[in-house]
């Protein structure tokens, strides 16, 4: 597309937009407050831009969020716990994966529509959950290039779904 600058804040205006797709620009900065109104949106791309700073908290807010790809810019922070397929490779998010993966609390539904998980090459450490496999409709998981450490869990192997596991350059050992 080509376009430059920062995400306009009028976007939040566009209340009933269900796609929004700003790949492959060259927007930088950080997200807008105000785009955490669009409450009917389903699929965010805004991947290979020049995005930088934390990945805002309301994205978690966004519950009909089914596809977020911010791949490629350079992101930091928290992933937000509840959307269901996340692509945030070659990002510099760092920590450990969020905890609702491992305990699933009742207020987050759609982590359990999880069906692609791609948070590879970034500085993510720690243990892969335990309780992986209450993602039951996870079909894709891609934690390679990271800093994960301890056993694979076996619950990864109750995963029925699963057509794509990538756990490589980890410091992870077999049971």
């Amino acid at each position: 597309m080509g376009l430059i600058g920062t995400i306009p804040p009028q976007l939040g205006n566009l209340s009933f937009l269900v796609s929004r797709n700003l790949s492959h620009n060259n927007f930088q900065g950080h997200f807008p407050w105000e785009l955490g109104r669009l409450s009917h949106l389903k699929l965010i791309d805004l991947s290979f831009n020049f995005l930088n700073g934390k990945i805002p908290s309301w994205f978690g807010r966004l519950d009909k969020v089914l596809h977020l790809n911010l791949r490629n810019n350079n992101l930091t922070g928290v992933i937000p716990p509840s959307i269901a397929n996340l692509d945030l490779n070659f990002n510099l998010i760092h920590g450990n994966i969020p905890h609702e993966i491992s305990e699933i609390p009742q207020d987050i539904r759609n982590l359990q529509k999880l069906e692609i998980f791609d948070v590879s090459m970034n500085n993510l450490s720690g243990q892969i959950p335990l309780r992986i496999d209450e993602c039951m409709n996870l079909q894709m998981l891609y934690l390679d290039a990271s800093r994960f450490n301890g056993s694979i869990p076996r619950s990864i192997g109750n995963l029925s779904k699963l057509t794509h596991l990538s756990l490589g350059e980890n410091h992870l050992k077999t049971l």
